[in-house]
């Protein structure tokens, strides 16, 4: 009866031995394929790493380049707005200054043009008196 009992503890001990020795080998293979996915994953890693640096780098120079030259272009255009601004007032303050010369100008002919029919009269009343005088 006791080697009974043993034999039946001794394969069931057994049959959960093997069961954990299976237990055992599925979490070794657990391990192993983990530990090749993160093998994988940092090759992964290092070659996004590696482009970013040969890449991205050097799109990122090249954008700051750009970025330089458009700053630069922008200065030369706000240089060549305060210019033509600058010009813009000179040929206002001409346009004024011409339009004032023309309204004097217009009053002086006005006045001149007045007294040049003045005098016409007046020639005209001489010539008359003149005739007048002769006949």
């Amino acid at each position: 009866k006791d080697r009974s009992s043993l034999l039946t503890k001794y394969k069931h001990m057994t049959t959960e031995l093997e069961s954990i020795k299976e237990k055992i080998e599925n979490e070794h293979m657990k391990k192993s394929d983990t530990l090749k996915a993160l093998s994988k994953a940092q090759a992964e890693i290092q070659l996004w790493r590696s482009r970013y640096e040969t890449e991205g780098m050097g799109r990122v120079e090249e954008l700051e380049a750009a970025n330089a030259k458009l700053r630069t272009r922008v200065a030369e255009g706000e240089e060549t707005v305060d210019s033509l601004q600058t010009k813009l007032a000179n040929v206002e303050k001409t346009k004024t200054r011409l339009a004032t010369e023309l309204e004097d100008m217009s009053m002086e002919y006005e006045r001149v043009h007045a007294a040049a029919l003045i005098t016409e009269k007046r020639g005209k009343n001489f010539e008359k008196v003149l005739g007048e005088w002769q006949a």
